[in-house]
């Protein structure tokens, strides 16, 4: 049970004399103040709870009635244990302070983290799921953390699977609401009883990865793509094959390549996912690649790939976007090229990173392709890698143990 209660607090005073009017709440025995105003003996009216004698009577004491008024609302809530009303959350109301409260002020200020640390993709993506979630919501966007239960989040699952999306997307927007609510539970916020999850169990989707064979990545070396009307495609083959010749290296990091990064017949640069420094041979595959880029040398300001020229480095948005937007031409170009060469596989410049681990399979070292991915974690490798391991080799390794 709560309550709460107007009282003259005599046992702090300050310089002039005067003591607190505080509104003084109790929660399971424990009290906490919110001072009110203050003023000195003679101006206070024990009996009624009211200032009198004072300049500001009239303010002080409507302030005091609103106040007492408004907590014993919130009180009445917070007794019938469904609203997600808490202490700190009610404390904080009565205080005035501006704080989040619902889902998409956690989701804002989330999106706020990610600017400020620069990772500007990350943010327009959960800035998307964000306007999901309000549309959802029947373009609310007050959705208090109380009404996110198992038949909630039940029915927004069938609404994003409606809206096409694959598993592994409605996965990371419950994955998103999941992680904001446990924060929302730390900041006092929400009850930890409500917590739908305990319910709603949310299990990882096993994603397929669909690699490129040796036969599809020689299609597309061979494709004589001079005859198009521009130079698109061949800048969109290059591009996929270098990052492909690098262990699939991703397009952030192709993009980023800069001819003074090969070095002595290697290839140093540091992985801009995880800022992992990485040193690699210099394949035949890449040397073509290199050889094509090199009509763009005079004037792609230092870059292989010539896509981030005119890039403004000294504002990360701009990278961050045109990174983003060329990403999103070479996969156009690429599936015109797939589509020209009689591939009936989506490609895409992240399709390089699958190709590389279906053209692996099971003949480098899992130590040895943890290096090349730059992965932090053994287990990532092994994971990632047991999509394309060899299934004969696994088969024959079966009957060795037990074919007697």
């Amino acid at each position: 049970m709560a309550s709460s209660r107007i009282i003259y607090y005599t046992n702090k005073t300050y310089t002039d004399g005067s003591h607190p009017i505080c509104l003084r709440l109790t929660f399971d025995r424990k009290h906490s103040y919110i001072t009110l105003a203050s003023v000195k003996p003679e101006q206070w009216d024990e009996r009624n709870k009211q200032v009198i004698g004072h300049a500001n009577a009239r303010r002080i004491n409507n302030k005091i009635k609103l106040k007492d008024a408004e907590a014993d609302d919130l009180i009445l809530e917070y007794d019938t244990g469904k609203s997600g009303l808490t202490r700190e959350l009610i404390i904080g109301k009565l205080k005035g302070n501006k704080r989040s409260e619902t889902l998409t002020d956690y989701i804002n200020d989330y999106i706020k983290e990610l600017e400020d640390k620069t990772q500007f993709n990350d943010a327009s993506s959960k800035g998307s799921m964000r306007n999901e979630i309000i549309k959802f919501n029947r373009n609310n966007p007050d959705i208090r953390f109380q009404v996110i239960t198992p038949s909630w989040l039940r029915k927004f699952h069938i609404y994003l699977k409606q809206e096409g999306k694959s598993e592994r997307t409605i996965y990371n927007y419950m994955n998103m609401i999941r992680s904001l609510y446990n924060r929302a539970i730390s900041d006092g916020v929400v009850n930890r009883e409500l917590y739908p999850f305990d319910t709603y169990k949310l299990v990882m989707p096993e994603s397929e990865k669909i690699g490129l064979d040796q036969d599809e990545v020689d299609k597309i070396i061979k494709a004589e793509l001079k005859d198009q009307p521009t130079n698109a495609w061949e800048l969109a083959k290059w591009t996929w094959l270098l990052s492909l010749a690098f262990g699939g290296a991703r397009v952030s990091d192709v993009l980023m390549m800069k001819w003074s990064d090969f070095k002595n017949d290697r290839y140093y640069y540091v992985m801009g996912k995880n800022n992992k420094p990485v040193s690699l041979p210099i394949p035949d595959l890449a040397r073509k690649a290199l050889e094509f880029f090199g009509q763009y040398r005079e004037r792609s300001n230092g870059f292989v790939v010539p896509e981030l020229a005119k890039a403004d480095f000294k504002d990360a948005k701009d990278v961050k976007r045109k990174i983003k937007n060329a990403n999103r031409w070479y996969n156009r170009q690429l599936q015109r090229i797939a589509e020209a060469v009689g591939i009936d596989k989506t490609v895409s410049m992240h399709i390089a990173r699958h190709t590389f681990g279906n053209l692996t399979g099971d003949k480098i070292s899992p130590q040895l392709l943890q290096m090349i991915y730059r992965h932090s974690d053994i287990r990532t490798t092994m994971n990632y890698q047991q999509h394309w391991m060899n299934q004969e080799k696994l088969d024959e390794a079966i009957k060795a143990v037990v074919d007697f």
